[in-house]
């Protein structure tokens, strides 16, 4: 399943597709709905230097629940894990000069058995270092920028309704991030320690790399965060 994604991935990456298109792609090719564990695929085209970044899973590994918002503490924790999703929790080698150019994310809705396994791993020992403000009136904007070469500015509103785009009780994330690297050639690993560290309920990510030359499928964990093809 992992490979068919990966695919799919590189597919859409070669055709120039908007980061929307591989969310549904990468929707169809989802499997078990896995508490503790989500699917993480990049892609990069070496000619171009455009990269693509796919993060999805069960609801539950990103918030905790999969309902819609009961109170003000459930929503201040889909507002922290919005958060997370804008500082972008992977990174490129800073040498790539990868820049963040669009984000999306994606609650879907769906019929996945649920799969409550669990392994226990959550050591530390690197992660990409971000810096970000966030006010949360009818109103707020985004600014950020990380050592990794990413940088990314958006603004937007919200008020929490259910149109507004935000998760009202989704059991699948899809979470995709396109980049624009100015040597791709340097690109040649993806680090998610900040995912693992940005949500806690997640133990181990399927992650798959391709970039043109090679791919690499493995188990990533917070103490072995780094794939490379």
């Amino acid at each position: 399943m992992t490979a068919l994604r990966l695919t799919a991935l590189a597919a859409v990456l070669s055709m120039g597709a908007a980061p929307a298109a591989l969310g549904d792609e990468t929707h169809r090719q989802l499997g078990a709905h896995v508490h503790g564990a989500a699917e993480l695929d990049a892609a990069i085209d070496r000619e171009s230097g455009a990269a693509l970044v796919v993060l999805s899973g069960a609801a539950y590994n990103f918030f905790g629940f999969e309902r819609a918002p009961a109170s003000d503490g459930e929503r201040a924790v889909i507002d922290a894990a919005y958060e997370a999703f804008a500082r972008v929790p992977v990174a490129f080698p800073a040498a790539a000069g990868c820049t963040l150019t669009d984000a999306e994310i994606e609650g879907v809705r769906g019929g996945h058995g649920h799969d409550h396994g669990h392994q226990h791993d959550h050591g530390h020992e690197h992660g990409p270092d971000h810096s970000h403000h966030h006010g949360d009136d009818h109103g707020h904007g985004h600014d950020h920028g990380d050592e990794h070469g990413h940088s990314h500015s958006h603004s937007h509103s919200h008020d929490h309704s259910h149109d507004d785009g935000r998760y009202d009780g989704h059991s699948d994330m899809v979470v995709s991030w396109t980049f624009a690297c100015e040597a791709p050639a340097r690109a040649g690993q993806l680090d998610a320690s900040g995912v693992f560290e940005a949500f806690g309920h997640l133990e181990r990510l399927q992650a798959s790399f391709t970039d043109g030359r090679a791919a690499v499928t493995r188990t990533l964990t917070a103490r072995s965060a780094v794939i490379a093809p």
